[in-house]
């Protein structure tokens, strides 16, 4: 440690150089060799570490992907690097880093269609920027569910059939779009968005189709033609014990959760309530709090949605905290507390507020 310490930086740098060049290598290693060994942009290094933040996020290092699509964001030669929006949406996706999106943005914004060549490189950037804005704006509730729609909607289209734009970001635009569409509660918010997927080309995730299914039309599931979707979705909650990426875990959790399916999740959200990112946990508390309350056991749902409704107003979750007031005047009236139940009614309304909307 004392080498270290009295070592110079261009001493630190070529030790990460050699370390780096060492066979046999651990790729996330290396990628965070060269970056520490990098004096100033490198398309290369911020490529491996990308690739390292998707390892990471994989075994649930979600906290880790974070950090290598930051530390890519200043290595790429272009500073409008689309790594900057996806490193503001993951974080406040997964770390509960809300109010730090517009700060992770800095000076990127969501660029118009592209009309000439330089534009069109930057679509990407683009596309990433649109994502993270429109993630922030609905969960922090300072945007309404159908602009950010839009928002989300005109981004994608734009980029919709240009092949260099990364499967990563494009997929991640269509979960964004799914939440927004629920929370939005209109089949006309869902069609456009099934539609560019279908368009798209891509391989679809068997977790986005189940969102998109089973939230779009959770009662279409109980018919003899939604039958194969639940046998998928059983498929899917019996392979969550395996499951390392939490997001993922939360997606199957909240594709269960309308249509009977939440037993099978409840171990694996159990654990990102007691031990995962934050606004996982949250997310984990909304479907548990909701399974309990159906199930019948309501004093667990209770301190389920007080937790959840605390932890929400404490990040800036604005959005996700109505949710847990909502339960909480369910378990007021199913209880017959109505004076409980028409205050926390009030408080739950999306037009009860005049700083948020739906």
């Amino acid at each position: 440690m004392a080498v270290v310490e009295q070592s110079g930086a261009g001493d630190r740098r070529r030790a990460h150089e050699t370390l780096a060049r060492r066979p046999g290598q651990d790729p996330d290693r290396v990628a965070w060799h060269l970056a520490h060994a990098a004096i100033g942009p490198d398309a290369r290094v911020a490529g491996l570490l990308e690739g390292s933040a998707d390892r990471a996020r994989v075994r649930g290092d979600v906290a880790g992907a974070v950090d290598a699509l930051l530390r890519a964001s200043t290595l790429s030669p272009d500073g409008r690097d689309r790594r900057a929006g996806m490193t503001a949406y993951l974080g406040a996706d997964a770390t509960g880093r809300l109010t730090d999106v517009p700060r992770l943005l800095g000076d990127l914004r969501a660029a118009p269609a592209p009309t000439t060549d330089a534009e069109a490189a930057n679509l990407p950037t683009a596309l990433a920027t649109a994502l993270a804005t429109g993630h922030h704006l609905l969960l922090s509730g300072n945007g309404d569910a159908g602009s950010v729609h839009r928002l989300l909607m005109d981004a994608v289209e734009t980029a919709l059939h240009r092949p260099d734009i990364p499967d990563g970001v494009l997929l991640e635009c269509f979960y964004s779009l799914a939440w927004t569409s629920f929370f939005g509660g209109s089949g006309d918010l869902w069609e456009p968005l099934a539609r560019a997927v279908a368009h798209s080309g891509r391989v679809v995730p068997e977790s986005l189709s189940l969102l998109m299914t089973c939230l779009a039309d959770p009662a279409g599931t109980a018919l003899p033609a939604g039958r194969p979707v639940l046998r998928r979705l059983d498929d899917a909650v019996g392979r969550l014990d395996t499951v390392t990426d939490p997001v993922e875990v939360v997606r199957i959790g909240t594709a269960a959760m309308y249509v009977g399916r939440v037993e099978g999740c409840v171990p694996a959200l159990r654990r990102l309530v007691d031990a995962g990112p934050p606004a996982l946990a949250i997310h984990a508390m909304n479907v548990l709090s909701g399974h309990r309350y159906e199930t019948g056991e309501w004093d667990g749902a209770g301190r389920l949605a007080a937790d959840g409704l605390e932890l929400s107003d404490r990040l800036g979750y604005r959005l996700l905290a109505q949710l847990f007031r909502h339960r909480q005047g369910m378990l007021a009236a199913t209880r017959g507390d109505n004076d409980r139940a028409e205050e926390l009614a009030v408080r739950a309304s999306p037009r009860s507020r005049g700083d948020w909307r739906w």
